[in-house]
């Protein structure tokens, strides 16, 4: 559990918890989920399939080897040359290049976790996945000169 203390390590894994605990937002989610049923989740879980081989698509096109894992509507971009499997390999990941990509979205209307995480929701339709891969395509060419000068290891 170290790992995720700041004072234990000098790059602790990130864990969210604004509202843990909290019982109005609790009952907030409880309701909330009383109505995400299993075509939600089937829907949810299709926009996040088409999300991934989007974002797949583009790394590839941009000649990247950074990688994206993807739980169902869950997305995290890793800029990291190589599958993510463990926690080791999430905290390889180029910060600078995480903050220049979360700026370069919110130029573009887009707003994500900072560490390059994408949370879809329920109210997202197809053309919108799309819209969020052109927008992430375009950050990316942005920080391509970065990437070829500084950060090459992340070139396929």
């Amino acid at each position: 559990m170290n790992i995720f203390c700041h004072e234990h390590t000098d790059r602790p894994l990130y864990h969210s918890g604004t509202f843990n605990g909290y019982e109005t937002v609790m009952q907030a989610g409880f309701a909330a989920l009383s109505k995400f049923d299993e075509k939600a989740v089937t829907a949810i879980n299709l926009l996040g399939d088409r999300f991934q081989a989007g974002l797949l698509k583009s790394f590839a096109d941009n000649g990247l080897g950074i990688q994206s894992n993807q739980i169902g509507s869950l997305i995290n971009l890793h800029f990291v040359n190589q599958k993510t499997t463990t926690a080791a390999h999430v905290q390889e990941s180029v910060e600078e290049l995480h903050a220049l990509m979360h700026l370069s979205l919110l130029t573009k209307g887009v707003f994500n976790i900072p560490r390059g995480l994408f949370i879809l929701s329920t109210i997202m339709t197809e053309p919108e996945i799309d819209v969020l891969v052109d927008k992430i395509d375009a950050s990316l060419k942005e920080l391509l000169p970065l990437i070829e000068e500084k950060y090459n290891h992340l070139l396929l």
